[in-house]
């Protein structure tokens, strides 16, 4: 009931921000076990998309962090990958131009694990965990496309 109560006191172009991110995060949840991860990608890297946003942001990194998160938070068996895809698009739809990340990590006699994040400038702001610098990094995404490609 809180959660509704605090929705409620947004101002409503952060209620359309904090929907978008909702929609986002329940879009990336569905299409990464619908589609292919590289149309993602691609999607991501869409020129169209980025090319419209390149204006000056008009709302402040961390508002729109806070709101991301707390939309994170309310939509049910979001991935870390998923949940970054959906920042990537999210952020750089608001005009900033955030690094997913992905890295692995591998520990004697255990599975594969990965691990999905996202950056703006340096600071990470999706998928922060304690033990983070134990997955290698792959090239970072930028703008959706691997850098260096």
């Amino acid at each position: 009931m809180r959660k509704v109560l605090k929705f409620f006191y947004l101002t409503g172009s952060e209620k359309l921000i904090f929907c978008r991110a909702v929609y986002l995060l329940f879009y990336y949840r569905i299409a990464l076990r619908r589609q292919h991860f590289q149309t993602l990608v691609d999607r991501l890297s869409n020129p169209k998309i980025t090319a419209r946003h390149r204006n000056a942001p008009s709302i402040p990194a961390d508002n729109l962090v806070r709101l991301f998160a707390a939309a994170c938070r309310i939509v049910p068996f979001t991935t870390c990958l998923s949940r970054a895809m959906a920042g990537q698009r999210f952020l750089t739809g608001c005009g900033y131009l955030p690094t997913l990340h992905i890295g692995v990590a591998r520990e004697k006699g255990e599975n594969l694990e990965a691990h999905a994040w996202l950056s703006l400038d340096g600071r990470i702001i999706v998928g922060n965990v304690p033990d983070l610098d134990r997955y290698r990094e792959l090239p970072p995404f930028q703008g959706g496309r691997l850098s260096g490609s």
